[in-house]
């Protein structure tokens, strides 16, 4: 790599701020971790020296639990990044057969006009990585003959075409093609930045791989500097917990509602905070104990985390995809200084051990303990909560994490 700053095309789901709102409050399932990985990911590429492109398409679901069915596209700026996004039809199947042609048509054209050193593409997306493996193949052939050519990396932080409940006999074939595509063209790329070492032995057995668990959000750094010594919470008042994300069986939500139920007295309470299939079951269940507050827009959701004594994160450890992923939810919990319990995830890494309260197993009885033990030591929790934050925030910032995707890129056979 020349001494001039590498030049970074992010091809995956980067949208403005306004944009992102917009499709989150039409959407049934908010799709904000992907939107704040998309930032957290353009931010950690320029703080390392980069200059970043952006070729995008709007993360939605499927027509109509997404109410716009066609999407054109066109050019964007975001935060000194020019950008464009992909037109598509808003429909299974037309969705990916749109998006490659888009991206053919236009996307590689703004690849060409913008001159990259690396394409980054963001997500386990056939359109995105199929065509990305034609050009890494092509790439290699033109350095062979000692042309320029950008590498092209994939940067995985899902396992492909997971299977939801109210997919049909057609939606569930379709999904296994999918995977089965995925893990043929993934394997072509020039190499893979994971969230966890199988996803990247999975996808792409016999390309380097970068494992990056994740990259702090600058928004739950910034809601924490505000309030840095928040200290202990009160003996005598309400033990606030707290839960943020996707509320499914998946995640373990009925298994934390449950614990809390189960601890003796009135003196615990259980926020959750977001959408999904056990949202109208929760409602049901809203009381004195257990509060379903539903979407919360996220600078005020980071505001109502900062303000409990324990956020949780309940995932269960025997299913199937834990091994391939990450809750991002963790790294965001620990940079708001705010103690945090989780379920022993097999993907945890070691450095985070000591900076998190971590349930036996992952049952109801489990995380029922978990919760009775650091309400009895808040003290102690307080100062755990503030070591996890300087740690989490040294370790996987977006300056530390960039470095090393920056290093990983320029190391690239």
């Amino acid at each position: 790599m020349s001494g001039a700053a590498p030049r970074v095309v992010i091809l995956g789901f980067t949208v403005p701020p306004d944009v992102a709102v917009a499709i989150d409050a039409a959407s049934a399932v908010p799709a904000t971790q992907t939107h704040n990985f998309a930032r957290s990911l353009v931010t950690a590429v320029r703080s390392a020296g980069a200059t970043v492109g952006l070729v995008s398409t709007h993360p939605v679901p499927d027509y109509p639990a997404f109410p716009q069915l066609v999407f054109r596209g066109g050019s964007f700026h975001d935060d000194g990044c020019s950008g464009r996004f992909l037109s598509f039809v808003n429909l299974p199947v037309l969705k990916h057969l749109t998006r490659t042609v888009s991206l053919l048509l236009g996307g590689l054209g703004e690849l060409r006009r913008q001159r990259p050193d690396h394409v980054l593409i963001h997500g386990v997306h056939l359109p995105f990585l199929a065509v990305g493996a034609a050009l890494a193949s092509r790439g290699r052939a033109a350095r062979a003959a000692g042309r320029s050519a950008p590498r092209i990396v994939a940067v995985l932080t899902d396992p492909p075409g997971v299977d939801r409940p109210t997919d049909g006999p057609l939606l569930t074939w379709l999904r296994a093609w999918d995977r089965r595509l995925v893990r043929a063209v993934t394997d072509r790329l020039d190499g893979v930045v994971c969230l966890t070492d199988a996803l990247g032995a999975d996808l792409a057995p016999h390309r380097p791989r970068l494992v990056m668990e994740g990259i702090v959000g600058g928004a739950a750094a910034a809601a924490a500097a505000r309030r840095p010594d928040r200290g202990p919470g009160q003996g005598n008042a309400p033990f606030r917990v707290a839960y943020a994300g996707g509320l499914t069986r998946d995640y373990g939500v009925d298994r934390l509602v449950a614990a809390v139920e189960a601890i003796p007295g009135t003196d615990v309470r259980l926020d959750l905070y977001g959408a999904g299939e056990l949202a109208d079951w929760l409602r049901e269940r809203s009381g004195d104990r257990v509060v379903h507050h539903g979407k919360v827009p996220h600078a005020e959701l980071l505001e109502r985390l900062l303000a409990s004594d324990l956020l949780v994160n309940p995932r269960p450890v025997s299913s199937g995809f834990v091994r391939y992923s990450f809750p991002s939810k963790l790294l965001e919990y620990m940079a708001l200084s705010v103690p945090v319990l989780t379920t022993p995830l097999p993907t945890l890494p070691a450095d985070y051990v000591e900076h998190l309260r971590i349930t036996d197993d992952d049952s109801v009885e489990a995380l029922a303990a978990g919760i009775v033990r650091a309400a009895a030591d808040r003290v102690g929790s307080a100062a755990q909560a503030g070591r996890a934050r300087a740690f989490i925030l040294s370790t996987r910032s977006a300056e530390n994490q960039g470095r090393r995707m920056l290093t990983f890129l320029a190391r690239l056979p």
